[in-house]
């Protein structure tokens, strides 16, 4: 995890800045890896989101059900936030 946060630490100094020492060490005692599993869900619709997600491998979409069919709108790749 740690190489994807130095390859991305740019993109993520745009939504805390940090002086460049700090960045790491800050990231890295919230930073918590999870698998994620086909079928599960991250977040489901009509609860809150309060983490930042970032895809190391795999893909997740968005979705939502409009007269009992799953309507796509975004999907999300590998070094995407969530």
């Amino acid at each position: 995890m740690r190489k994807h946060i130095e390859q991305n630490k740019n993109l993520l100094n745009n939504f805390n800045p940090l002086e460049e020492k700090h960045l790491l060490e800050e990231l890295s005692c919230s930073i918590k890896i999870k698998e994620i599993k086909k079928d599960e869900h991250i977040l489901k619709e009509g609860n809150s989101c309060d983490t930042l997600t970032y895809i190391i491998k795999g893909c997740f979409r968005q979705y939502t059900e409009i007269e009992s069919n799953e309507v796509n709108f975004l999907f999300y790749f590998e070094t995407d936030f969530v």
